[in-house]
């Protein structure tokens, strides 16, 4: 993938917003991430997954035991754009942007 992974944040359509710093070793993407969100607290979770050519395809497996799954593709302005749902929930969906 041609973009940074080190330091970068998911904006979702639900507003929340996710802080995350990872690394990208050939396909493997792996980080931590945080969630800031004013009804539930701090959340802090791992990711796990891949990038390979323009996609995206990872999971964020959060302390309070819950997994969001993520699909992206890089667009036109080289940002990650996609949707994402929870594993125990995959009928809800939100769209998301990187930064």
């Amino acid at each position: 993938m041609s973009t940074d992974f080190t330091n970068w944040q998911i904006f979702q359509s639900n507003e929340h917003t996710l802080f995350i710093q990872s690394t990208l070793e050939g396909d493997k993407l792996t980080g931590t991430v945080i969630n800031e969100d004013e009804d539930v607290g701090l959340l802090n979770g791992t990711v796990t997954g891949t990038g390979f050519g323009s996609f995206a395809d990872f999971k964020i497996s959060w302390d309070d035991g819950s997994v969001g799954s993520y699909l992206g593709m890089l667009d036109n302005d080289i940002r990650l754009v996609g949707i994402t749902f929870s594993v125990d929930d995959p009928v809800t969906q939100a769209t998301w942007v990187s930064s």
